[in-house]
């Protein structure tokens, strides 16, 4: 699986707490830097502020080699397999896009979210009205049938009314 396979991540863009401009948005790549740029940070004690890079060259160096790893990372796996294992217990201790548990764990967690993908679009399929097959469809009565012509009829069918 590729991350290209999530759609659009590369072109959507996501709010930077960093981001020299107010309000600024970032790309998916840019986004995992600052955050894993920051979750070392708080490890070390230090709070970044806004175009923290610009001012702290230990950081810019750091921000820059996370960089490189997010963009490797987002080759190999979406982003939203990424985000849930970063945000979830087993990705908390993880400081490095480089680490390679976290590739491994977010290979299993892309193949999770393909599963209930494939889960969900089969529910909302069988959830769809489907026309009804031949077999399913009532038969109708056949019309009763006449003699054939010469046929002398008998006093049962006289009563029949046929």
């Amino acid at each position: 699986m590729t991350g290209s396979s999530t759609g659009s991540a590369s072109s959507r863009r996501f709010p930077s707490k960093y981001s020299t401009a107010e309000g600024g948005l970032v790309t998916a790549q840019q986004w995992l830097a600052e955050f894993m740029t920051a979750r070392q940070a708080a490890k070390t004690g230090v709070t970044l502020e806004r175009g923290f890079w610009l001012r702290r060259p230990a950081w810019e160096k750091t921000l820059c080699h996370q960089l490189r790893h997010a963009a490797t990372l987002l080759r190999l796996v979406p982003l939203e397999a990424v985000g849930a294992v970063l945000r979830g217990p087993q990705g908390r201790f993880i400081f490095s896009l480089a680490n390679q548990k976290l590739l491994a764990l977010c290979r299993e967690e892309a193949r999770q979210l393909e599963l209930k993908k494939a889960a969900a679009a089969a529910l909302e399929r069988l959830a769809e009205p489907t026309p009804p097959q031949a077999e399913d469809l009532p038969l109708a009565p056949r019309p009763s049938s006449k003699p054939a012509l010469g046929k002398k009829r008998g006093s049962l069918d006289k009563l029949e009314g046929g």
